[in-house]
């Protein structure tokens, strides 16, 4: 996880105390995926689960702000195509620049 530079600076490089203020933010939610597994309806070989895992598992690194914003679990309950259309759907909906995302520089 990349914390940004003025953080890493004022704490000497050093972890501070509550972390980087950061978190991995699952767009699709764990507990949506869980269920799609779990109901199985369809796919019936490891191998199709192994698909859906791979096409729905998404995350993205947040600020601890940006995810307090996000619609809760019970709001965010809505079928995988909605999802599969537009994975920042929950941003979109709490109103979070979506378009000033970048990718973490790992450099």
């Amino acid at each position: 996880m990349v914390a940004s530079p003025s953080l890493v600076a004022e704490n000497a490089g050093k972890r501070p105390k509550g972390g980087w203020g950061h978190v991995i933010e699952h767009l699709y939610q764990r507990e949506l995926l869980i269920a799609d597994l779990l109901d199985g309806a369809e796919w019936t070989n490891a191998s199709a689960a192994i698909d859906v895992l791979m096409e729905r598992f998404i995350a993205a690194v947040v600020t601890r702000d940006d995810d307090r914003q996000l619609p809760t679990r019970a709001q965010s309950v809505r079928p995988w195509s909605d999802y599969a259309a537009d994975p920042w759907l929950r941003y979109r909906w709490a109103k979070l620049p979506v378009n000033e995302f970048a990718p973490l520089d790992s450099g």
